[in-house]
């Protein structure tokens, strides 16, 4: 199953595509899914990620991995959310609203790992105490965010 969604995510629509992963799931889930991926339509139309590629497409393919490992439905709603922190229009409030705060705080997770690989580069560059002070820092924010939900790190591997 989990070759057909991703062939499905890199071709498909996006109905076509939230119809075949969501098959096998309960209305509610089905409707919070469906929530997610219009919001991920919404905020990322036109945008690409670091590597030039289209942002909702990397963000489907990341939830295909994440289906194929059987997480569940907030897991997945946060997988097309992930890349919403990485544009400069507020995101958290609008997530929270749309599809609840778990997902919100899973997507809040996945930024702090995100903040935590920008320091290790900077720190790299510059190793002033300062620097050194915001590292631990965002290293702290990541084990809690670890502790809180270990989820965080599938999203993030899966990214």
């Amino acid at each position: 199953m989990t070759v057909q969604v991703r062939e499905a995510s890199a071709e498909a629509d996006p109905a076509a595509w939230l119809a075949q992963l969501s098959e096998r799931m309960q209305p509610a889930d089905r409707a919070l899914l469906s929530r997610a991926l219009a919001l991920a339509q919404e905020r990322y139309a036109g945008q690409s990620n670091a590597y030039a590629e289209p942002l909702l497409g990397h963000c489907r393919e990341v939830t295909a991995i994440l289906a194929g490992l059987r997480l569940d439905v907030d897991t997945l709603a946060a997988g097309l959310l992930s890349g919403l922190p990485a544009l400069s229009q507020p995101w958290d409030e609008v997530v929270r609203n749309t599809v609840g705060a778990n997902v919100a705080a899973l997507v809040e997770g996945v930024a702090r790992m995100g903040q935590i690989q920008a320091l290790r580069a900077h720190a790299q560059e510059s190793k002033k105490a300062a620097d050194h002070a915001a590292q631990l820092e965002a290293v702290r924010k990541m084990l809690l965010a670890m502790v809180q939900d270990v989820r965080v790190v599938l999203l993030k591997l899966a990214d």
